[in-house]
């Protein structure tokens, strides 16, 4: 084994393609964490979630127990995105947009 090869602990160094954000090989398939952030504001909460390349209509929002899922998947593009809030939202109470790859959730109080 080339010196190159060797990884840091003296092993053969594995090579995956996990490019982007948070990115997990996954069925041949590379999953990409999105940047996510989430604002508390008057009377709602608002996650605004990067996803480059997706539609509204590409995107999958579960919400079970207080663990809001964002799932999204387009072509060679696939994104998933865990994030935990408040008990007191419901899903029927979200409203959701995406515009240029900027993916809203506005969930009322």
């Amino acid at each position: 084994m080339a010196e190159k090869d060797k990884g840091p602990y003296g092993g053969k160094e594995e090579k995956t393609n996990t490019a982007g954000s948070g990115g997990k090989p996954v069925g041949g398939m590379e999953v990409r964490e999105p940047i996510v952030d989430v604002f508390e504001e008057a009377g709602h909460m608002l996650v605004l979630a990067e996803l480059p390349g997706i539609g509204k209509k590409d995107v999958k929002i579960e919400f079970e127990d207080d663990v809001l899922t964002i799932s999204a998947e387009r072509g060679a593009k696939k994104y998933r995105k865990e994030v935990l809030l408040p008990r007191n939202l419901s899903k029927e109470r979200m409203k959701i947009a995406c515009r240029n790859g900027i993916l809203e959730i506005k969930c009322l109080k």
